[in-house]
């Protein structure tokens, strides 16, 4: 997680959550329950459980250092497709991932 004196200008910090298995189910849906969170998401999958993982989708945006805005709310998505494995990349400027949770 960013640093306790990070602000909505500093540098982003780049983490990812854990793989999520996916039995093979062909969706997924998660949460992630976002606190002062300024930077962004990209959900990626792979065949692999530790190797080569794309990019699925859109990337995420949330807040804007320009302004100020955080996003501090709990917030869904769907995943479509055959990926066995998925991670949740974070490129973090300031704010906390408080919970992720799939099924």
């Amino acid at each position: 997680m960013p640093g306790a004196n990070a602000n909505a200008n500093s540098e982003a910090l780049t983490f990812f959550s854990s793989v999520i298995n996916t039995q093979d189910n062909p969706i997924l849906t998660t949460s992630i329950d976002y606190a002062n969170y300024v930077g962004n998401l990209t959900i990626q999958g792979s065949t692999l459980v530790d190797a080569d993982y794309y990019d699925i989708g859109n990337v995420y945006q949330y807040g804007n250092a320009a302004n100020g805005a955080v996003e501090s709310n709990t917030i869904g998505y769907t995943i479509n497709g055959y990926h066995p494995y998925i991670r949740l990349k974070f490129e973090a400027n300031v704010g906390n991932i408080v919970t992720i949770l799939a099924r």
